[in-house]
């Protein structure tokens, strides 16, 4: 298997940096509302966001 070197040394992006600087944004609604929509607490949503939270495949559920 070839690696891209233009990749080497590069974190994967969390999901967390995604939906914060790409999906909600586009959204236009609040974090709150997000949180509410998600069926998830506000505090969860916000520990994703700032990357203190993994999601795994069953986040929506905690």
């Amino acid at each position: 298997m070839t690696r891209n070197a233009l990749l080497k040394g590069l974190r994967p992006t969390p999901p967390g940096e995604i939906l914060r600087e790409d999906v909600l944004p586009a959204l236009h609604k609040s974090r709150t509302e997000i949180a509410e929509l998600l069926g998830v607490s506000r505090p969860t949503l916000y520990d994703v966001l700032n990357e203190k939270r993994p999601i795994t495949p069953n986040w929506l559920s905690v």
